[in-house]
């Protein structure tokens, strides 16, 4: 029985010196910072008229980021080259796109971490859509599409 005993905290021994060497390595240290962009371009965007019977189409599009140590601020991003003051997050609607068909929305600094969560929900006559996200300048994300009455596009990014 005590050599059973032995053999099985030797085995123990060596499993967690193991688990300890593969667990420390030069991969692990901070992630990586990344600068991001977030193009929106729309094209149909329908107001809401007043009525009852004619709803506008719903368009939310919103992007936040932060850095594990805290160091990124509370001034983040810029859209369409106005820096958003004391914001962690931005978030553009129906209202910004009935303006501009196009949205660009940067960050100021890099980041750890972004996301961005982008919906469009259309109700009238055709709504056409391009999403871009690129992260250090490179494109990553490369969306388009045409939404007839009463389809939608719905998606989460995170990095």
């Amino acid at each position: 029985m005590q050599r059973f005993m032995f053999k099985h905290a030797v085995f123990i021994f060596i499993l967690v010196t193991l688990t300890m060497f593969t667990g420390c390595s030069k991969d692990d240290d901070k992630p990586r910072r990344n600068t991001y962009k977030v193009t929106v371009v729309l094209s149909g965007v329908e107001d809401w008229d007043g009525s009852t019977t004619h709803q506008g189409d719903y368009i939310s599009v919103v992007v936040s980021g932060s850095n594990y140590d805290n160091t990124a601020g509370t001034t983040l991003w810029r859209v369409n080259g106005q820096t958003m003051t004391g914001e962690i997050a931005v978030g553009v609607d129906r209202a910004d796109f009935m303006e501009n068909n196009t949205i660009v929305i940067e960050s100021i600094n890099p980041l750890d971490v972004m996301s961005a969560s982008i919906q469009f929900l259309n109700y009238n006559a055709t709504l056409t859509y391009q999403v871009k996200i690129e992260v250090n300048g490179k494109l990553d994300i490369d969306e388009s599409g045409t939404l007839a009455d009463g389809q939608d596009f719905t998606k989460h990014y995170s990095f």
